[in-house]
């Protein structure tokens, strides 16, 4: 089944209304913080006032967040409740209303980068296998995933270095690539979180694959150039919208423990006039450590439970409404057992034929497990969220698998398995909307 140039854009429209829609449907429930959208939409408060204040993730995601804030009325905006009452303690985001505060515009930004994160990766198959039908496949699976639904709906951060880091990947994999664009697309996802260093794993590979004289140069050019437009955000914003040279931890001395139930007496920084520089390796180290070494959060889970979607967990919980991350189950099973097969296939063929007669696989295969694997050697909490960048490749390569059998069939089984595959899709959003849209 081959679809024509101009019924694919007609099928991209179409689902990009659809996500349109499932995006912005009652974005402005709850009221109330969400997860970290209490820190992160007070950090673009911060951003906007000037006021330092220290963070483990670069700046770039909430400079984005604090746009429309310097937008506003600074005064309406610094008297809201919201942000008093923030400052007053850490674990207020289950205490406090945003009030007037305008979480809705922050919400909407996350919005508009999950439609951009559903376009990147439909870019990215169709970079990767030049078939418009896969690439639509990938992203009506996209449109209908629940978790990242969930999590482009709100005032948080992976919506933004995922939709940049397949972004780049799609710039990479085109017939003609773009090596620029691809460093600096990675550029931006390493400044919106450190985390998007796991695209690597993709982009080594495609040199590994060409195995031409100059891709030793072109893959050391993408890495500078990514590295230096993050550290060249890193320092420019933070020197511009913070008061110069100065880094302040947001932890409140006079609470003992911290969200996270670290105790802030022993992880309390004060960046007092600290060079920038010097304060980006202090956070890349805090980054990696996650402050959690020999603690647990209560809503915590291991790597290797990712893929089946044990440990699902509430977001958001009052007496009226709960918001909790859980994936499509149909979508996020047809990836984890594309995985699966994948490596059986594998186990059952010689490694070096198997790749090399499928590369479009052996990409997501290497992408999936270069986004999974690192999280087995970190000593730090991880969540479920962690698994995003390793979830989308698993859903990539699902798309790839569905597009082969179906090409097997007549036409008679071609229209029950798009009917199974359609309503399997459609059947476990049901399933997981009342979690997402707190109904």
């Amino acid at each position: 089944m081959h679809v024509s140039l101009s019924r694919t854009w007609i099928f991209v429209s179409l689902l990009l209304g659809i996500s349109f829609i499932l995006h912005f449907w009652r974005i402005d429930i709850p009221n109330k913080p969400v997860f970290d959208e209490n820190s992160f939409s007070t950090y673009a408060a911060d951003y906007t006032n000037k006021i330092a204040f220290f963070d483990i993730h670069p700046p770039l995601g909430k400079v984005v967040y604090a746009i429309p804030l310097f937008f506003t009325n600074k005064e309406n905006l610094n008297n809201s409740d919201f942000l008093k009452q923030t400052k007053e303690s850490i674990r207020a985001s289950t205490l406090v209303t945003f009030n007037t505060f305008p979480y809705q515009l922050l919400r909407a930004i996350s919005a508009l980068f999950g439609l951009l994160l559903v376009s990147s990766v439909f870019f990215f198959l169709r970079s990767l296998t030049r078939n418009n039908t896969i690439a639509l496949i990938g992203m009506f699976f996209m449109v209908f995933e629940s978790a990242l639904l969930l999590e482009t709906r709100l005032i948080l951060l992976n919506g933004m270095f995922l939709a940049f880091g397949f972004l780049a990947l799609g710039f990479l994999y085109k017939e003609k690539p773009n090596f620029t664009l691809t460093g600096i697309f990675l550029g931006l996802a390493l400044s919106i979180k450190l985390v998007a260093i796991v695209f690597l794993g993709p982009i080594l590979f495609y040199f590994f694959s060409k195995r031409f004289s100059s891709s030793k140069k072109s893959f050391v050019y993408i890495c500078l150039l990514s590295f230096f437009l993050f550290v060249f955000l890193w320092i420019f914003l933070s020197n511009i919208l913070l008061p110069t040279g100065e880094r302040l931890a947001f932890y409140n001395s006079s609470s003992k423990e911290s969200m996270f139930g670290i105790d802030t007496n022993n992880f309390f920084f004060s960046f007092q006039s600290l060079p920038t520089i010097k304060a980006f390796f202090i956070e890349l180290s805090a980054t990696v450590s996650g402050y959690t070494t020999g603690k647990f959060h209560v809503v915590q889970s291991s790597w290797y439970l990712w893929p089946f979607m044990i440990v699902p967990f509430t977001y958001f919980h009052d007496t009226i409404i709960d918001l909790i991350l859980l994936g499509n189950p149909f979508v996020w099973m047809l990836g984890t057992l594309s995985v699966i097969f994948s490596l059986c296939v594998l186990a059952l063929k010689r490694f070096r034929i198997w790749v090399t007669g499928n590369i479009t696989k052996s990409v997501l295969l290497v992408g999936y497990f270069s986004s999974l694997l690192p999280f087995a050697l970190l000593h730090r909490s991880t969540f479920l969220y962690h698994y995003f960048p390793a979830l989308i490749f698993s859903i990539c390569l699902a798309a790839v698998y569905i597009y082969e059998h179906f090409e097997t069939l007549d036409t008679k089984r071609k229209k029950r398995v798009l009917a199974l595959v359609v309503g399997g899709v459609l059947l476990g959003f049901a399933f997981a909307a009342p979690f997402i849209y707190a109904f």
